[in-house]
C-alpha cells in the first residue's frame, strides 16, 4: 500500500484536516500528537484511499540543504497532483471552493468525456476532481 502525506506548514495540520473533511468529505482514521498533546499529523480516508496530513519541519525548512518534506507555501508551488474520483464533480468543487480552495479551472468535458475541474487546497496542493466514467455509468443506470 502507498500513502501519499500532503505537507502544509507547521502548525497548520488541524485546519487542512478540517479543511479536507468538509471540501471533500474526508474522514480521520487516526491523530498523531507529541508528548504535550498539540497534533502533528492525520491519517485521513476520502472512500478507499488512505492519505496523511502532516507539518513541515521547520528546522529542516530554514536548512540550506535541500532535505526534509517542505509544504507548497515555502517552495512557492506543489510538486504533486492529487486526483479525485467522484460522482459530482460540481458539487465538491463547490464543497471545497466554500471551505477555502481556490478554482484553477470550473468543471469542464473532459477528454475521457466525463466532467472535470482543477483547484488548489489553501495550502497549496493541486487537486484534480473528475467523474470517473464507472461513477458516471452506474449513476445513469440508477436514473433510468
Amino acid at each position: 500500500m502507498m500513502k501519499p502525506i500532503l505537507i502544509v506548514e507547521h502548525g497548520e495540520e488541524p485546519a487542512a484536516a478540517r479543511f479536507y473533511e468538509r471540501a471533500f468529505g474526508a474522514s480521520i482514521v487516526e491523530i498523531h500528537r507529541l508528548r504535550d498533546g498539540t497534533p502533528f499529523s492525520y491519517q485521513m480516508r476520502i472512500g478507499e484511499q488512505v492519505f496523511g496530513v502532516s507539518g513541515a519541519n521547520p528546522r529542516r525548512q530554514a536548512d540550506e540543504v535541500p532535505t526534509g518534506p517542505k509544504s507548497p507555501e515555502f517552495l512557492g508551488a506543489s510538486t504533486c497532483l492529487m486526483t479525485l474520483a467522484v460522482g459530482d464533480v460540481g458539487a465538491i468543487v463547490d464543497k471545497a471552493e466554500t471551505a477555502g480552495a481556490t478554482v484553477r479551472v470550473r468543471p469542464t468535458i473532459a477528454v475521457h468525456g466525463g466532467l472535470a475541474s482543477s483547484i488548489v487546497d489553501p495550502f497549496g496542493h493541486l487537486w484534480n476532481v473528475y467523474e470517473a466514467a464507472e461513477m458516471r455509468h452506474h449513476e445513469n443506470q440508477a436514473a433510468a
